[in-house]
């Protein structure tokens, strides 16, 4: 069933939820709104809340019928509120003649901004900005929006909130004591009447307060003239009549003037965008839904667009009324679009019920949505020592902000997001995994002769598997890192099978390890980089003098734990077999054996000739046969999703190939290639038979010899993921 079509009696709670949340949005729009245009002076007042209002139901139905949140409510916020106000004060000095249509293209431009955004698909971004940059960021907002409110509360005009606090002997008791009352029962309304929504609860008593100092003082009633209140609100009609000439101002613009505001709106569209996106979490935790990102950015940034060319604050989702929304049962684009639907009526209908909104009630309620806009509970940080570099985060940012503006406040925050992701990176080592070959292994299988050389001698090549990226933040600790192998190690390997990039300082300081290496007659094999070209172009042009094979590169760790071993013992094993075709009674698995039984296992084997890349034997094969390699060598693999193979072993002169298949007479489980121009003998079941037949000590004695070597196998990989694991 489509979530966004209910039927029958659905349709009753998701309007009535609408009804809810547009009377919640109302005062929060018209105060926002006021907030903005407050810089420009008393007479932009009635302009700022037409500007708010028309803002909630621009945005709100573009954002409710387009959007990828069902159930959210957008409207002028008071965080954008908090940064215009302060443009618009800069504007209202610089340039106050298009202060309005400046404020206007900034909302425009950042509506496109966040088009860009939904475009480049960032509606998931917000994930990875640090909470103590988005912590501070939404608090300063905060403040500054109930900062901002002091004239309301005071009942003066014009001045600005520092204006206001110079004359306090202009403030009016009637403003204070409604603000006081708004403020004070919409916080006690939390505890006491949970299930009211505390802004509605704050505005009717607010409301019979100023109305009761009006029954005593019937100056306080009128609307035309007054401070206390909005005063005339133009109709839609005459809303409508102005866009022609908004129009041509927006159009009229000069390049330069939008240069000017592209700082400011870029600034706007990120805070709107990461006030949306919270309010959609906020959405999913109580819907157990989840939310269109990326859509939700797109519809957003058309409304802010398009509210900004009929003259519309610009906003977001806000988690005020869509908590109303949702406390009602809204749960589905109806309700979300039945407020902007409701707040149209409202603007068409009843303009005299905005007219007369005491703006000290406005002035109450925003100081409440801008106190729980702060984020209280970031002084936590401050308890633990590992999380107080947070909390100053946290306070460069509203810091920041006060003392200049939130554009500014953006910028700083982008630095700190910046100097807290390379702080994170730092903490992690660039080692994620040490050995040495004495206990990792390649997957080529080693007779017992030379197992136990490189039990003995392995230490001589250590194994270093990286991670992350390698970047100047890294490279110290890599150093400190590699110093111990480089000062005792003659081979040293890095794994970059988890490194995602190398920049020139990490590349630097692997060319200083390399030459160290080099200058004991050592040797750095780097293995599995993703762009083995690049990085050794990047070692070669970072190394001094500049060399032409800084390091030996691998395609895989297997095959440089293979050289090394291969290294070592051609240096320490002194009787190593030559590498000429193996008689059966050379292979090691033979060794000792009667020669009664030899022989009648020699009648019986028969030599196959392999060819390299060909196949051995397939999975899925009878495994009614067993190999011995005499020439070349032999692996063992499986073939996973996507026709990817995963080798399983190396099997070289002397060894066995396909023992437990023959043992338990089940079908093959993996394939035998052949690596090189290979040899083998193969023993059927059928000629083991025949030849214990000749010699029946052969029935206990090459079971047992198999055995020794498969437990053998066993304990060499069991100590080689020991290894890795550690």
């Amino acid at each position: 069933m489509n979530r966004d079509r209910p039927t029958g009696p659905r349709w009753a709670p998701e309007l009535g939820a609408g009804a809810a949340a547009a009377l919640m949005a109302l005062p929060t729009a018209l105060g926002n709104g006021l907030l903005v245009f407050a810089p420009l002076g008393p007479e932009h007042a009635a302009a700022g809340a037409v500007a708010g209002l028309v803002g909630a139901i621009v945005l709100g139905g573009v954002a409710s019928l387009l959007g990828g949140t069902p159930g959210l409510v957008s409207a002028p916020s008071g965080p954008a509120a908090a940064m215009l106000t302060a443009l618009a004060a800069h504007l209202a000095v610089t340039d106050p003649a298009r202060a309005t249509v400046l404020l206007f293209a900034t909302g425009l431009l950042a509506g496109a901004v966040q088009l860009g955004f939904g475009v480049l698909r960032l509606g998931t971004m917000v994930k990875f900005i640090p909470y103590p940059v988005v912590a501070g960021f939404l608090s300063a907002a905060g403040l500054l929006l109930a900062w901002g409110q002091i004239p309301s509360i005071a009942g003066v005009a014009g001045g600005g909130p520092l204006g206001a606090l110079s004359h306090l002997g202009d403030w009016r008791t009637v403003a204070v004591v409604t603000a006081v009352a708004t403020f004070a029962s919409t916080r006690l309304s939390q505890r006491f009447l949970p299930r009211l929504p505390p802004v509605l609860t704050g505005i009717a008593i607010g409301t019979l307060t100023y109305l009761a100092f009006a029954a005593g003082y019937p100056g306080l009633a009128a609307v035309a003239g007054n401070p206390l209140r909005i005063g005339t609100v133009p109709g839609a009609g005459a809303i409508v009549a102005t866009l022609p000439a908004r129009l041509r101002e927006l159009l009229a613009l000069r390049p330069e003037d939008l240069a000017m505001l592209a700082g400011p709106a870029a600034a706007l569209a990120a805070l709107l965008s990461v006030d949306t996106l919270k309010s959609c979490v906020l959405v999913d935790s109580i819907t157990q839904g989840r939310h269109a990102g990326n859509r939700e950015l797109l519809a957003q940034g058309l409304g802010n667009a398009l509210a900004a060319l009929v003259g519309g604050a610009p906003g977001a989702g806000v988690s005020g009324a869509t908590l109303v929304n949702l406390g009602a049962g809204g749960r589905t684009r109806i309700s979300s679009a039945a407020a902007p639907a409701l707040l149209l009526g409202v603007a068409a209908l009843a303009p005299g019920v905005v007219a007369g909104t005491p703006r000290a009630v406005l002035g109450g309620v925003l100081v409440h949505v801008g106190l729980r806009t702060v984020d209280w509970g970031a002084l936590r940080l401050a308890r633990r020592r590992e999380t107080r570099l947070d909390l100053a985060v946290v306070a460069a940012v509203v810091v920041t902000a006060l003392g200049r503006d939130l554009v500014t406040a953006a910028a700083a925050g982008v630095g700190l997001a910046v100097v807290l992701y390379l702080r994170d990176r730092m903490k992690q080592s660039p080692v994620r995994s040490r050995g040495d070959v004495s206990s990792l292994r390649s997957t080529r299988r080693r007779l017992p002769a030379e197992d136990a050389v490189l039990a003995e001698h392995g230490r001589e090549a250590a194994v270093l598997g990286l991670q992350g990226d390698l970047f100047f933040g890294t490279a110290d600790r890599l150093l400190t890192e590699l110093e111990p192998d480089l000062a005792a190690r003659r081979y040293l390997l890095l794994d970059f099978s988890r490194v995602a990039d190398v920049d020139l300082t990490a590349a630097r300081i692997l060319t200083q390890a390399e030459a160290r290496l080099a200058g004991r007659g050592g040797i750095l094999l780097v293995a599995a980089a993703r762009a083995p070209a690049s990085l050794e172009a990047a070692l070669r042009d970072a190394a001094q003098p500049p060399r032409r094979a800084p390091a030996r590169f691998f395609p895989s760790r297997d095959e440089a734990l293979e050289w090394c071993e291969e290294r070592i013992l051609e240096e320490h094993l002194v009787e190593r077999p030559s590498h000429g075709a193996l008689r059966l009674g050379e292979m090691n698995l033979f060794s000792g054996l009667a020669p009664e039984s030899l022989e009648a296992l020699e009648r019986q084997v028969r030599l196959v000739r392999a060819a390299d890349g060909e196949r051995v034997f397939r999975t899925g094969d009878p495994g009614d046969s067993m190999f011995f390699v005499r020439l070349g060598r032999i692996r063992l693999v499986v073939t996973g999703e996507g026709g990817r193979e995963l080798m399983l072993g190396v099997f070289g002169r002397g060894d066995v190939a396909g023992e437990l298949a023959f043992i338990d007479g089940r079908r093959r489980s993996a394939d035998a290639v052949a690596c090189a121009e290979t040899e083998l003998f193969q023993l059927t079941r059928e000629g083991f038979d025949a030849a214990a037949r000749e010699a029946p000590s052969l029935r206990e004695e090459l079971p047992t010899r198999l055995l020794r070597v498969i437990s053998y196998r066993l304990r060499v990989t069991t100590a080689g993921l020991k290894a890795a694991e550690e």
